[in-house]
């Protein structure tokens, strides 16, 4: 019984070495395309994330802040026309 491993090395033996070197080239410029397309969108998710998290999350919070002064209005002047009319 051979293993797939004998098996893929008995391939290595048909196949030229001209043709195994043009694919072995093939494959490292494919992983080296892969890693630097890696590097290059994990380092554009960074900035994004970076750049929402201290533009986005004080903005949010002013928002925040800015509902529930509006709220706060809203009742003081509802109690106090409340308070007119009693």
């Amino acid at each position: 019984e051979e293993t797939i491993w004998e098996r893929l090395s008995a391939l290595r033996d048909i196949v030229p070495p001209s043709t195994r070197h043009r694919i072995a080239s093939s494959l490292s410029t494919a992983s080296t395309y892969v890693y630097v397309g890696g590097r290059l969108v994990g380092g554009l998710a960074w900035v994004v994330t970076t750049s929402a998290l201290l533009v986005g999350l004080p903005y949010a919070l002013a928002v925040e802040d800015e509902v529930r002064v509006a709220m706060q209005e809203r009742e003081i002047a509802a109690q106090q026309s409340g308070a007119q009319h009693v």
